[in-house]
């Protein structure tokens, strides 16, 4: 937890090319009232990942929504491990 004597940590420039589409590379910044209702693409350290921000966000961070690894039976699947028929 954050001091209280601290402001709320955001890390986010805008800039003018940007207006429609805010990226938001610092998964430690924390998500402000201001971001309700706005769509923000996030990096997850590959690609950047669409969010809608929603009221109960508020008070988390970024990265708490965005997952950085892979999931799923695919990423258990090389080349070598697929049986040859």
């Amino acid at each position: 937890m954050r001091s209280v004597w601290k402001n709320v940590f955001s890390k986010y420039t805008p800039r003018s090319a940007q207006v429609d589409r805010p990226l938001i590379y610092s998964r430690s910044s924390t998500i402000e009232p201001f971001w309700v209702g706005k769509r923000v693409f996030i990096h997850n350290g590959l690609r950047f990942v669409s969010l809608l921000i929603k009221p109960f966000y508020v008070g988390h961070k970024f990265g708490e929504f965005v997952t950085t690894k892979k999931t799923g039976p695919i990423i258990h699947m090389s080349k070598r491990n697929k049986k040859k028929k």
